[in-house]
């Protein structure tokens, strides 16, 4: 049996940059991620079925693109100077006058691969109990198209 070519998680960084530029050179990494989930691009199907559609069949055409949204949990660490840029985005996404970009670098150690994208920080939590490590959780979400 062949061995699988999946690659390990760890090594993923998630950064962010907040200059407000629309060409992106420099990135701050979001400390001690443990997970991320996205992007999850969908496209909206648009019904345009009539009734003279062949064969009593629906027809579909393309709708727009969705981006999606990126969730990821980490490590809270309180006063982090990289987690506290990233909830003064989610907090701040109301009166914010940019939107920043946002980078998911995944690594093997030899051949990185990179999303980046635009987004509004949606959400920042954190949580913990008295058995288990302090942790939060934030939400990005994609406006425009993530580029590979």
């Amino acid at each position: 049996m062949a061995a699988g070519s999946g690659r390990p998680f760890k090594g993923a960084l998630l950064s962010v940059d907040t200059s407000g530029a629309t060409v992106v050179t420099s990135f701050t990494t979001i400390a001690e991620i443990t997970s991320i989930d996205g992007p999850n691009i969908t496209r909206d199907v648009i019904d345009v079925t009539h009734t003279s559609s062949d064969a009593d069949c629906r027809e579909f055409r393309r709708g727009l693109i969705d981006g999606g949204t990126i969730t990821f949990n980490a490590n809270f660490l309180p006063g982090s100077t990289t987690q506290t840029i990233f909830s003064a985005l989610a907090y701040d996404a109301v009166t914010a006058t940019t939107t920043p970009c946002f980078c998911i670098t995944c690594t093997d150690g030899t051949s990185p691969t990179t999303w980046s994208f635009f987004g509004i920080a949606n959400g920042w939590s954190a949580s913990g109990d008295i058995d288990s490590k302090h942790s939060a959780t934030g939400s990005i979400k994609v406006t425009g198209t993530p580029k590979k």
